[in-house]
């Protein structure tokens, strides 16, 4: 039988520290959006969603791959987080979403360099990148709302059996930071 991880409160300060900032990103992204800089919107949309999976990560205590394409973890993942009740259709989307934004994340950048082309992304793709950040804050945030409950309820560290579950699912190597949550449910799109 698997030890038992444990976080520790500074470790969940950490964690809350880097989910917060995903947070502020979007906030960020949502500015630009309403300001019309919808590239701008775009990359501070596909920041955002990658410092949040990252933040989940951390909060499960797995590594986080040096890449923008995290997909195959978060296949891996998919048993820990439904202990989190987190449905197998909002993983599903969470790689969907994951994979159109690292794929956006050039085009947002540089536009498009072959016809010497910027301000590629429109209204509605912008949105639509921000709908996929907010579900990288929703799914981490309920995580983190679990994990914070349990550390009140323990004391020192956190010590849960899914966070094992998940450790023994994924072996990436260790890199990044933590997350963040209100205990939500999430089920068929809707935050319960």
């Amino acid at each position: 039988m698997a030890k038992s991880a444990s976080l520790s409160l500074p470790d969940l300060w950490e964690i809350d520290g880097l989910f917060t900032k995903a947070g502020t990103i979007l906030a960020e992204a949502r500015s630009r959006l309403n300001a019309f800089d919808h590239d701008l919107a775009v990359r501070r949309a596909q920041e955002s969603l990658e410092l949040s999976l990252k933040s989940l990560f951390r909060f499960l205590q797995l590594d986080y791959r040096a890449t923008h394409d995290v997909r195959k973890e978060l296949y891996t993942l998919s048993e820990a987080l439904e202990n989190y009740a987190i449905e197998k259709r909002q993983i599903a989307r969470l790689v969907l979403a994951g994979s159109v934004l690292n794929l956006w994340r050039s085009p947002a950048f540089y536009g498009d360099e072959t016809l010497n082309v910027g301000g590629i992304f429109d209204r509605q793709e912008a949105e639509l990148a921000v709908s996929y950040a907010e579900l990288g804050q929703i799914v981490t945030s309920i995580v983190r709302g679990r994990i914070i409950r349990e550390s009140r309820q323990f004391g020192k560290g956190v010590s849960h059996p899914t966070i094992i579950g998940a450790r023994q699912l994924c072996t990436v190597p260790r890199h990044g930071a933590k997350g963040t949550g209100t205990g939500q449910r999430i089920r068929k799109g809707r935050v319960k």
